[in-house]
């Protein structure tokens, strides 16, 4: 509607946050991995990270997807990096205005948030935080869908399917499209890292890995539905730990 005032046309107008977010979600894969790679490793890989499907097809789309990615991924850049915790649990509250869903990985990240290792203490959630936060995703969450949907459809039909045969079925789908996604070629690389430098779950890059595999586990049992979109920030992310794994592990094997 704002870009619509600015004289813009409507098609165009809904493609410009998607395009903004896209630009944006590049400039923090660049500043994530500038802070964990070599200047040229670090350019080298945002530019792909930014030209695979998963990302590419976020400008392209008159949906929130896009602001949703920038978002998670910014969360994810706050914990990892200990950044104010404060700005990290609003804007995943922020989230969930954009996509109804996000719900689910909200109170999965807000989880991790409450048990992260000692280093990242800054960016830790206590007891009383973390219930209030959670509480308050759901009653957000309930109440958008309330008011903006008049049968409350999306908490009656969470996985949106109606019987156990078509979950089943979704399911089935999910790993066959999964074997030709992003998702499978990250995931060999995690396997091929992981057994030369394993990761470490009290570390915190292999907490993050473990936070980021919670969310797609719990999206899947609730939607059992691969939508690469959906994933983008979690594969830039996991992408990003690993190729840091590497990276500094090698150096010292060479040195």
């Amino acid at each position: 509607l704002w870009f619509q005032k600015l004289c813009f046309s409507y098609v165009f107008a809904t493609l410009l946050p998607s395009l903004i977010s896209y630009f944006c979600i590049g400039l923090f894969t660049f500043a994530w991995a500038s802070k964990t790679l070599n200047a040229l490793p670090a350019l080298a890989v945002s530019i792909l990270l930014m030209l695979t499907n998963s990302a590419m097809i976020l400008p392209r789309l008159s949906t929130p997807d896009g602001v949703s990615n920038l978002i998670l991924l910014f969360c994810l850049f706050n914990i990892y990096f200990n950044k104010n915790k404060y700005l990290t649990c609003g804007l995943l509250l922020l989230s969930i205005g954009f996509r109804l869903d996000n719900l689910v990985s909200v109170l999965v990240i807000l989880t991790g948030m409450k048990f992260l290792p000692a280093a990242s203490a800054r960016s830790r959630i206590n007891f009383v935080e973390y219930f209030g936060l959670a509480a308050l995703a759901i009653g957000t969450a309930y109440l958008m869908n309330h008011f903006l949907v008049s049968d409350e459809y999306w908490f009656k039909n969470v996985t949106y399917t109606k019987t156990w045969k078509e979950y089943g079925m979704q399911a089935l789908l999910y790993f066959r499209v999964f074997t030709a996604s992003y998702f499978m070629g990250l995931i060999i690389f995690l396997a091929i890292v992981h057994f030369y430098f394993p990761f470490r779950w009290k570390e915190l890059p292999g907490y993050m890995l473990l936070l980021m595999a919670a969310v797609v586990i719990a999206r899947f049992v609730l939607f059992p539905s691969l939508e690469e979109r959906f994933m983008t920030a979690y594969y830039i992310a996991g992408t990003l730990l690993i190729a840091e794994r590497f990276s500094s592990r090698a150096k010292l094997a060479t040195s």
